[in-house]
């Protein structure tokens, strides 16, 4: 059944392609009817034990999937063949394995895409490659296979990210899920660059919530508050950014399991329907709704098993408290710029890393021995490959030393530091090169025949 509910999903995205934008709308928001019918049309194809698992989802008594050692190599084995599909490889993906191949590999950051899909092996990798393709989008090929800390957002994300209107409670619901809570009448009038801000903040804050394996197996609830305050939301918001949010949303290593939208001004209801409409077919069957009054909303959500005591804003629509939210975000930039210098800077090389530079004592640190003994064995193949298959030969060394923890350093004077990924694919290259000029004569006999024999191919071509 969960098939159909994939297929239906499929034919819609593509509908929604063909049209340039969300599903019908109403002026800038979709209608009460369409996310009605969405609804109809999602839930007519699942089953009973489908729609049980829903509900357990939205009141968080559902069990986690049994996850073995055996269950996961084979998940992410599936998962590598099935991303070595070409239709997956879009030109951010493709990008971001020219620039460090580890990274894509990272099966710690691939085993996040599976938990976010519940082990859908098609979907996790559909899934991934839309990763990165927003992630190029909102940071640019810089930070495209780099984490993403404070340091790389605007000025315009970081005030948005302090302000609070987007924050973490400070405790997990009853079954030990995070909760993200928007104060959504406290937002500011919503421009182009500012929705790109709110898209920067969404990444940001699901990244940190991912980095838990908890959160990761268990899901996210998100709550978007819309009680108090003045009742001209609707002029300030534009409907463009709750599609974009939602697309940001649908390319994260992270699941919502349950959306809660509390609400006291019937003028939401177009909010209510493109955010249900926009955050897709998983999400959407999980979003529950909640009108009346602070008193009658922090009532329903503390039904779920959320912890609406804690949400910092009272009956007007202000924020009682916002110390925790900004003591955590300084304490994480902190912690940020720490592992950054940890990560860069080595006082001790391991019998992994590759030391860059001249002379003996670099050639016979064990590392580089190594290196030189890989590179020597796979010599022939690099010397009888394309131009392309010799970068992606260059991309498999850096990515096997760093698969087992190895680094490329150079001496900075009395430590070392990590060099960049072009330094790191040099060196590699110089390698193999030099190897070429210091190759056995047989060696060369055998590459000069193998070239013979290709080149008398193209010609009976």
């Amino acid at each position: 059944m969960m098939s159909e509910v994939r297929n239906l999903e499929q034919q819609q995205q593509r509908q929604q392609q063909q049209q340039h934008q969300g599903p019908v709308l109403k002026g800038d928001f979709a209608s009460e009817q369409d996310s009605n019918e969405q609804l109809a049309r999602t839930m007519a194809v699942m089953s009973q034990e489908e729609r049980a698992r829903i509900l357990e989802d939205v009141h968080g008594v559902s069990d986690d999937i049994n996850e073995t050692q055996e269950m996961i190599a084979q998940s992410l084995a599936s998962f590598e063949a099935e991303l070595n599909q070409l239709q997956y490889l879009n030109a951010a993906l493709r990008m971001a394995i020219a620039k460090d191949h580890a990274y894509v590999q990272n099966q710690a950051f691939r085993l996040q895409f599976l938990r976010a899909e519940s082990f859908d092996i098609k979907a996790a990798v559909q899934r991934f490659a839309r990763h990165f393709k927003m992630k190029l989008q909102l940071f640019g090929e810089e930070k495209l296979t780099k984490d993403i800390v404070q340091d790389d957002l605007d000025e315009d994300t970081m005030e948005y990210l302090y302000s609070g209107r987007f924050q973490n409670l400070p405790l997990r619901d009853k079954s030990g899920r995070h909760v993200s809570l928007y104060m959504m009448k406290l937002a500011p009038t919503f421009t182009a660059n500012s929705d790109v801000s709110v898209m920067k903040r969404v990444y940001y804050n699901a990244m940190i919530n991912a980095e838990s394996v908890e959160t990761q197996k268990k899901g996210v609830v998100v709550v978007v508050w819309g009680i108090g305050g003045k009742n001209t939301t609707t002029r300030r918001l534009s409907a463009s950014t709750f599609w974009k949010v939602a697309e940001v949303q649908k390319s994260l290593p992270l699941k919502v399991v349950a959306f809660h939208f509390c609400y006291d001004n019937m003028l939401l209801r177009p909010v209510l329907s493109t955010i249900q409409m926009g955050c897709g077919f998983f999400t959407g069957v999980r979003f529950r709704a909640h009108y009346g009054t602070h008193l009658d909303c922090t009532t329903a959500l503390q039904s779920f098993g959320i912890p609406a005591n804690l949400i910092p804003i009272n009956s007007e629509g202000t924020v009682t408290s916002n110390e925790y939210h900004v003591a955590q975000m300084k304490k994480r930039r902190i912690q940020e710029r720490q592992e950054l210098r940890t990560t860069r800077t080595v006082m001790i090389p391991c019998s992994f890393d590759i030391l860059v530079g001249k002379g003996k004592p670099f050639q016979e640190h064990p590392g580089n021995m190594e290196l030189r003994e890989w590179i020597r064995k796979h010599q022939t193949s690099y010397e009888v490959a394309q131009k392309y298959e010799k970068k992606n030969l260059v991309l498999q060394v850096i990515g096997m030393v760093k698969g087992r923890g190895g680094r490329f350093l150079k001496d900075v004077g009395g430590c070392w530091s990590e060099v960049e990924e072009d330094v790191a694919r040099a060196k590699v290259g110089h390698l193999f090169r030099d190897k070429k000029r210091t190759r056995d004569p047989k060696v060369a006999a055998a590459i000069k025949t193998n070239r013979a024999f290709a080149m008398s191919a193209m010609k009976f071509k």
